[in-house]
């Protein structure tokens, strides 16, 4: 789609070709193709001029900064531990994130409450708070044994995150805020849509661990 935009121009006039083509982006993953593009004719122009990126965004804040290693999920938690142990262990990693949503456990009967017949757009765009979709205490505990057997794999030392929890509710969010809180996570993330500033207050004050 951004092809037909962008054959045949100067890749150095950076900000006249992103003008062009950011109509054709959006928000979280929708991005990408935009961010991907503007990122190369940055490196483009930093090849030509022999110069790193940060000369042309003004200066040099840092000489490293600390990342963090995230992993998909498995069906298995021996499996999901391993994987990240190795990026501790092997990948040398001092911080370590990882994908554990609802769908890891939605297959087992009685583990999550939610609306039948629902659409696949429906399932992906409607808001998390709107789906009427709640954990199980069955539910909750099957996801503790993913993340007991991180803890058990990588240690309490390393800091460890959560993403990709799902369409929750609010309830659900903070019960497994309340039962992942001996695990001492350093957050967990994107738990609702962030316009829903009221629903997130209320979660930072309910949860122990912080989302």
């Amino acid at each position: 789609m951004l092809k037909s935009r962008l054959l045949g121009e100067n890749p150095l006039q950076i900000d006249r070709l992103f003008r062009k083509i950011k109509q054709f982006g959006g928000t979280s993953r929708q991005a990408g193709g935009v961010c991907g593009v503007e990122m190369a004719l940055w490196d483009i122009a930093g090849k030509v001029y022999d110069a790193p990126v940060y000369a042309f965004a003004g200066r040099q804040h840092r000489d490293k900064i600390r990342v963090y290693a995230d992993t998909t999920e498995s069906t298995d938690p021996k499996i999901f531990a391993q994987r990240m142990k190795i990026r501790k262990e092997v990948m040398g990693l001092t911080w370590l994130k990882m994908d554990l949503g609802v769908d890891a456990v939605a297959d087992k009967p009685g583990t999550v409450t939610m609306r039948s017949g629902l659409s696949d757009w429906e399932q992906d765009e409607v808001p998390h708070p709107l789906l009427a979709m709640e954990i199980t205490d069955k539910g909750i505990a099957l996801l503790e044994e993913y993340v007991a057997a991180v803890r058990d794999a990588v240690g309490m030392e390393i800091p460890l995150s959560m993403d990709h929890l799902g369409h929750l509710g609010v309830k659900s969010i903070i019960r497994l805020g309340k039962a992942y809180e001996k695990y001492n996570l350093a957050w967990m993330e994107d738990v609702i849509p962030w316009m829903y500033t009221d629903l997130l207050k209320q979660i930072a004050n309910e949860s122990p661990t912080p989302s």
